[in-house]
This record gives C-alpha cells, sequence and structure tokens, in this order.
C-alpha cells in the first residue's frame, strides 16, 4: 500500500500520487472507456487535494499518464477540458504534462494521474 496523497510536515505542499480510475473499493471502472476513467480519475483528485486541506485551485502541476495515444486525444483531452471548466471557473490551470506508457499496473487501467499542489 501507499498513500494517495501526503502533506509534507506543516509546509504548503501536498503530492497526490498515481490516481487512476478505480472506485473506492479499487475496482476500476469504465473498463475500455478513457472518458469514464479520466473523470473518476480526476474527481478522486479532487477529493484528496481537498482533504489535505487545499482546493483544485490550488493544484500547480498534473501529470497525466495513459496508455491509448487515440483514446487520449478523442475521450482524455474533452473529459479534461470539462472537468476543469467545471471546476476552474476563473480559467486559470496548471501546468501539465501528458505522457504516453505502454501499460499501467492494471491491463484494465487507461489513465493515472499524479498532482502537485500548493497554497498558504
Amino acid at each position: 500500500m501507499y498513500a494517495c496523497g501526503l502533506r509534507i510536515g506543516e509546509a504548503t505542499t501536498l503530492e497526490v500520487a498515481a490516481v487512476d480510475g478505480a472506485n473506492r473499493v479499487l475496482r476500476i471502472i469504465g473498463k475500455g472507456d478513457m472518458r469514464v476513467q479520466t473523470l473518476q480519475a480526476l474527481e478522486y483528485v479532487k477529493r484528496t487535494v481537498e482533504a489535505g486541506g487545499a482546493q483544485w485551485s490550488d493544484i500547480v502541476h498534473m501529470t497525466f499518464y495513459f496508455t491509448d495515444r487515440e483514446k487520449w486525444h478523442r475521450d482524455a483531452i474533452p473529459a479534461r477540458v470539462e472537468f476543469f471548466a467545471k471546476h476552474s471557473p476563473d480559467g486559470e490551470l496548471p501546468c501539465i504534462t501528458s505522457i504516453g506508457v505502454a501499460s499501467l499496473m492494471h491491463p484494465d487501467m487507461l489513465i493515472e494521474i499524479e498532482a502537485t499542489v500548493v497554497w498558504e
């Protein structure tokens, strides 16, 4: 096991690790559907950030790991744009890195997200 989020001492930094499209009982949802998994993972990132005492708008960097470039462009990017529009009404976005990978930890996983959060 590992921590999905780790607040570092009294600092105002939170690292959110490898969030995927699993539900609360660690079952992958949306098998084969990158849009569903992207929205699920983003929602879990949001909940982790808030549980750490920060807000969605405090995310300064996100890394997206994806297994299928075609699905990434067709399904995940529009889902990400939709999620950010809903949760970032001021239009400010974090830095984003997107990395295509051959596979993730489970064969049904299509996406994982990491986030760095900084707040005062």
